[in-house]
């Protein structure tokens, strides 16, 4: 059984079985955070402080330089699911994020790497990155 709640969500997530049109973005940056990596947005975001308000991933060592988008293939499993925050973040609480295991082979990347709007400087606590 897979904790949930370690990997950054706030609930259990839900399963969805990709149809093969849905479009995803990966905000990245930093050395933690890769262009490819297992987790996603349904939304694009277009700069630092909507990724970290929705997203909360600074603390996860994301330093949010960049946003890519890509189209997941047919019959990945996604889980999908709300963003865990802490109870006094600033941040939205209806956000979601999508998580693909492996995701290598189940994603294609449709609009190459775009550099993501530096709105506010953002950097992990000391003790979570």
């Amino acid at each position: 059984m897979i904790d949930w709640k370690s990997k950054g969500f706030a609930e259990t997530p839900q399963l969805i079985i990709a149809r093969g049109n849905e479009i995803v973005y990966r905000v990245g940056g930093g050395p933690l955070s890769l262009a490819l990596g297992s987790f996603f947005s349904p939304l694009k975001l277009g700069c630092v402080s909507q990724a970290e308000l929705s997203l909360n991933i600074v603390d996860w060592g994301n330093r949010c330089y960049f946003v890519a988008t890509y189209r997941v293939r047919k019959g990945t499993e996604m889980w999908i699911g709300k963003v865990a925050h802490g109870p006094r973040d600033i941040a939205n609480r209806l956000a979601r994020q999508v998580y693909i295991d492996r995701p290598e082979f189940k994603v294609g990347l449709v609009r190459n790497v775009e550099p993501l709007k530096q709105d506010l400087f953002v950097s992990p606590r000391s003790g979570h990155a």
